[in-house]
């Protein structure tokens, strides 16, 4: 069982470190490996759900079958599901429709001008990080570019640019893959295609 304070905070810290370190792969898998909720998620996944939900905020969910999940996720957290485009969290499921990862992408708030802290993360499952293309990543907290491979869907990276073209504007995204380890690319971070 996830302890609610201890491993969610020692969660947060890493979560935390990724952000100002983006591109780098962090296990939070000691404390996942604690879930035991049963989701179509990964158990990395519902420890973030754990980390960033509460009464305060809201959600939304991006999986095949979500009416279960829905339920439980509002039970664990007391936060409420939101529309696509109002949602502050977006978590969205390895194995959802690729055309509902693309709506995900596109429909997720950015921001104001005036409030551009009110924008979403999008918290995407992936097989691993060491599958897909390959991207250089470049900005703030990298020193001078590093190379990711992401496995998500086609043009994904152009996309999520064109979310970000207007800082302080944009989207954070949080990958998590299936042995606990995570990676960050906030709104700040310069992502292009490689061909290496």
């Amino acid at each position: 069982m996830i302890d609610l304070v201890h491993d969610v905070a020692e969660s947060y810290r890493k979560i935390v470190d990724a952000f100002s370190r983006p591109g780098e792969i962090m296990s939070i898998g000691k404390y996942a490996e604690k879930n035991d909720i049963d989701s179509s998620f990964h158990d990395s996944t519902i420890l973030l759900v754990y980390m960033f939900l509460d009464a305060e905020v809201n959600y939304k969910l991006i999986e095949k079958e979500s009416d279960d999940s829905s339920d439980l996720i509002s039970k664990l957290t007391y936060s409420n599901e939101a529309k696509l485009d109002s949602a502050d969290y977006i978590f969205i499921s390895l194995y959802a429709q690729e055309k509902d990862k693309i709506e995900a992408l596109m429909k997720s708030k950015v921001g104001s001008l005036k409030n551009p802290h009110e924008t979403a993360t999008l918290i995407f499952e992936v097989e691993s990080f060491d599958k897909g293309n390959c991207y250089e990543i470049s900005g703030p907290g990298i020193l001078k570019k590093n190379k990711i491979y992401v496995d998500l869907f086609e043009n994904w990276d152009v996309l999520r640019n064109k979310k970000t073209e207007e800082f302080p504007l944009g989207i954070d995204i949080i990958l998590v893959d299936k042995c606990h380890n995570i990676m960050v690319i906030p709104r700040t971070t310069i992502l292009k295609g490689s061909d290496i």
